[in-house]
């Protein structure tokens, strides 16, 4: 067993200021320039009885299972509705941006149009912290932008 000792010892050291003859101050001098440590090693003939020297690992079991795969993008987003977006203040069940998209490109006099809803970025870390949709969960969506702010615009797969 590895003994440590101390690489400087505590004494008090006098005050000789007028009025603070009574003061005592804890002053640290040092003994020698070696470490304060020593560690056990078999190279210096001091073993230990740890189990983990002799593994390299803890052994324990791991008892977490694995996390859940991410949602699709429409239902993150159904989830991420329940909660405000701290963006644009939009309520509950409402979107923060409602538009609508062609179908097709090039888009020409009377290509279809399919409504569009978009949510802020900003909500969908607000619904991760309120528990409504997980981390991976999170994670998917930001995949879906390259770069982002919290006023970017996630838009739904489809209504």
């Amino acid at each position: 067993m590895a003994v440590i000792r101390p690489d400087f010892y505590l004494t008090t050291h006098l005050r000789h200021r007028a009025g603070l003859g009574h003061a005592r101050i804890p002053v640290r001098i040092p003994m020698t320039k070696r470490p304060a440590v020593v560690l056990g090693t078999p190279a210096a003939g001091l073993g230990t009885n740890s189990r983990y020297d002799e593994r390299r690992s803890l052994p324990m079991k791991v008892t977490a299972t694995r996390p859940p795969a991410a949602r699709s993008l429409r239902e993150i987003c159904q989830a991420a509705r329940q909660a405000n977006c701290g963006e644009c203040w939009a309520l509950p069940g409402d979107e923060c941006v409602f538009t609508s998209v062609p179908v097709s490109v090039p888009v020409v006099p009377g290509t279809p149009m399919l409504p569009a809803c978009g949510y802020h970025v900003a909500r969908f870390a607000r619904a991760q912290r309120r528990g409504l949709i997980s981390g991976p969960d999170l994670m998917a969506v930001l995949d879906t932008v390259d770069v982002f702010t919290t006023s970017t615009v996630i838009y739904d797969e489809g209504r």
